[in-house]
């Protein structure tokens, strides 16, 4: 009974670390703000029973199509593909079997190698602007880069140091300490020496030349997220497309639990869909049964942290916050599936594409890559057969 209580202490933990620098980095850098982070990180802390870092690449490539969405194309696109994952979800519930074999098929073709790469790359091409403060503008690759050109390359140096200390923790910690960062995710301890540090060399009575996330701001909040989907009128493609890739992206994390059951696929997708309503966040999973106290307890204690530290919480730079995607999105790539995404011609053509007409953009059209990749595969088993 004892080890029983000290593991799901230790699964609490690492539950309660490993969602609060990703969720809070993600609306950040997305532009939503801080508050928003709170509340993802509250609700990921009660759905997620375990957070493995090797399986948080749908997780990025859900952001990023999120982040694609509202600052593209406002809030009401980003909430109509939303609801749009949600229905697609349910959906695939209801014929469950047959969603499933073809999603299997898709998991084991060499493009989802390509989809990782490529998603790890707008990841950083996009919040590397962030990290070194140069204050770039653009929602892809092509614009960020004529932004510096622009501008100029002028680094901001102290915020450099901040998101640098935060990669060499990230990258470090977990070799260093293998059982320590399995119960507290290096991440969130790299955000608390990088706050930290920010108090100590610029005090809160000087003018801040570093960027930070800011006080938790509920109006801001609700301005940015708390939204009606239907509040504007939506680009109805892109919603069309950004809800397919999500809903590609949430199946995916979905097929990563092996017991995985259409129930799962039905009230999580109905899930999304209320989210979508009200907020521009998915819900790719759901609270399991015999994890479900260790979720409750690890988001009180994370809207606890919230409440209490949000002083030092909101002096974390976005140097930092920009890291922790950057970092996180390169650690959950399996390489082993990148190596085989570059044996397949599909693959390469599906690279080239994405890496010509932009990384962000060309990420939204994954669902046609998907059809396209399925497709092959079933070709050319068939022909094996024969």
């Amino acid at each position: 009974m004892e080890d029983k209580t000290i593991f799901s202490i230790k699964q609490t933990l690492s539950v309660m670390t490993g969602v609060i620098p990703l969720a809070l980095s993600m609306a950040v850098c997305a532009g939503m703000g801080s508050f928003a982070g709170a509340v993802f990180a509250c609700v990921a802390a009660l759905i997620c029973g375990t957070v493995d870092e090797k399986k948080q690449m749908p997780a990025y490539a859900s952001f990023l199509i999120i982040t694609f969405a509202f600052k593209e194309f406002g809030s009401a696109t980003a909430s109509l593909s939303i609801i749009i994952c949600g229905v697609l979800l349910v959906f695939s519930g209801l014929f469950f079997d047959k969603a499933k074999e073809k999603l299997d098929k898709l998991s084991d073709n060499p493009v989802m190698g390509t989809v990782m790469l490529s998603t790890a790359l707008a990841v950083t091409v996009l919040f590397t602007t962030d990290y070194f403060g140069i204050g770039a503008t653009g929602n892809t690759s092509k614009e960020i880069i004529a932004s510096y050109i622009s501008l100029g390359f002028h680094p901001n140096w102290r915020g450099i140091l901040y998101g640098t200390i935060v990669m060499v923790v990230m990258i470090t910690f977990p070799r260093k300490f293998k059982k320590a960062s399995k119960t507290v995710n290096p991440a969130f301890i790299a955000l608390i020496i990088s706050a930290l540090l920010n108090f100590w060399l610029n005090p809160g009575d000087m003018i801040s030349a570093i960027r930070e996330i800011g006080a938790l701001s509920f109006n801001e909040y609700k301005s940015n997220i708390f939204l009606p989907a239907f509040g504007s009128y939506p680009s109805v493609i892109y919603s069309v497309f950004c809800g397919i890739s999500l809903y590609l992206s949430c199946f995916y994390m979905y097929l990563q639990d092996d017991n995985c059951q259409k129930s799962d696929l039905i009230i999580g997708g109905a899930a999304s869909c209320v989210s979508g309503v009200v907020t521009c966040m998915t819900i790719p999973t759901i609270a399991k049964k015999d994890k479900l106290l260790n979720g409750i307890i690890a988001s009180l204690l994370t809207g606890l942290i919230f409440f209490v530290f949000q002083d030092i919480i909101a002096r974390i730079p976005v140097h930092s916050c920009a890291v922790v995607l950057i970092v996180g999105a390169w650690q959950s790539v399996k390489w082993s599936e990148v190596k085989k995404g570059f044996s397949s011609a599909l693959s390469i053509f599906i690279f080239a594409v994405i890496i010509i007409f932009g990384l962000f953009q060309g990420f939204v059209f994954v669902p046609l890559y998907a059809i396209a990749a399925i497709r092959v595969y079933e070709y050319e088993t068939k022909n094996k057969i024969i």
